[in-house]
């Protein structure tokens, strides 16, 4: 019987764009006839539980590139697949000294991550100078892997797997009125909502913006912006400030938000940039109809207007007319979610991202 292929997830943040999920799919659901899965993390965190809560066992090691090596010939592995510029780092220095192939998912643009300061400026700068070392990079879209090849990454070391989500997972059979009733919102408000990381680059200062303009037309309209970060001081100063602050539903992280999602009208995401999205397709598959801005990997999932209605990034005027048009017309709400329910069976789910995946690491597994 052949020997099967063994492959450890490395990821050391918690905050990394979609991939505490990501990795533990990879971790659980890959092929095991052909793959033994591992992850090790460098960090204890949301991380680890998450992936304690699904059965998984990480290895806990210090952010040492000799201590990650030694466990990497210990476990006697043929692959790491990183996610993370710490991880990144880490994996590369420690496959340059054991001679394990290394690959590199990119879940977002770490220019855009890592631009608040100069510390992170740093971070990310340091990242790049150390791409030469990668083996491989999977682009979480098309966009993705451009800007990859743009940053001097051969082509033929970039993959395109697209993100895919778990629908048996993201369901919702709640009352929408018992979920507002639970978090504080009024039965009878009809919700734009989102849900991601509350850092500027995912533009809901510009959803904040728009909501004025949408009370104009939709009296009974309010937002619901789930999530933790940085930005949520800001988010809610700036709602006091617009006076919206009573339309503005801000109740911090929430583990499964699915309740909430199915709860609201719309589905938003503004973002400045953006690489796909798990909530943008998590919101698809709930039948929710979505407005999103055109950026990133977003017009790859919504190709047709019946997907999902696009509209220009960091333009309050133009999201808000967006979202005004289709929550105007009840009919088509109820079209385009439906339809966007299809397109993410269709295409973006988690047994193709995992088959594609299975194909990367099949290339480059030490043979």
């Amino acid at each position: 019987m052949a020997r099967k292929i063994r492959v450890a997830q490395v990821i050391a943040g918690t905050d990394v764009a979609g991939a505490k999920g990501y990795t533990i799919q990879l971790v659980n659901l890959a092929d095991k006839s052909k793959f033994d899965t591992y992850m090790i993390n460098p960090l204890e965190g949301m991380t680890t539980k998450e992936a304690r809560m699904a059965g998984i066992e990480p290895f806990i090691i210090k952010q040492n590139p000799y201590q990650l090596a030694k466990l990497m010939r210990d476990l006697d592995l043929d692959l790491i697949h990183t996610h993370g510029v710490r991880a990144n780092f880490l994996g590369r220095v420690a496959s340059r000294m054991t001679g394990i192939p290394n690959i590199c998912t990119m879940h977002s643009d770490s220019r855009l991550d890592y631009a608040s300061s100069a510390k992170e400026r740093a971070v990310w700068y340091a990242d790049n100078v150390f791409n030469g070392m990668a083996d491989a990079f999977i682009g979480v879209s098309n966009d993705m892997s451009e800007n990859l090849a743009k940053r001097g990454i051969p082509r033929e070391k970039i993959f395109t797997v697209h993100n895919g989500i778990d629908l048996s997972c993201v369901k919702s059979d709640a009352d929408p009125n018992k979920t507002k009733e639970k978090f504080g919102i009024p039965k009878n408000i009809r919700l734009i909502g989102t849900v991601g990381r509350l850092v500027e680059v995912k533009g809901h200062s510009d959803m904040v913006a728009a909501l004025p303009r949408i009370l104009d037309k939709i009296p009974d309209a309010g937002m619901l912006i789930v999530g933790d970060g940085r930005c949520l001081e800001p988010l809610r100063e700036q709602a006091e400030k617009l006076k919206v602050n009573d339309r503005v539903f801000l109740p911090g992280r929430i583990k499964d938000p699915f309740d909430l999602m199915k709860a609201c009208d719309i589905g938003c995401f503004p973002s400045i940039a953006e690489a796909i999205g798990l909530a943008l397709l998590e919101f698809m598959a709930l039948e929710v109809p979505v407005v999103a801005t055109r950026v990133g990997g977003i017009p790859e999932v919504l190709t047709k207007p019946e997907y999902g209605v696009l509209a220009p990034p960091s333009n309050p005027k133009e999201l808000s007319g967006a979202i005004i048009s289709l929550m105007g017309d009840r009919k088509q709400m109820e079209h385009v979610g439906k339809q966007g329910r299809e397109r993410v069976e269709q295409e973006f789910t988690t047994g193709k991202m995992i088959e594609k995946t299975q194909e990367v690491w099949e290339i480059f597994a030490r043979k």
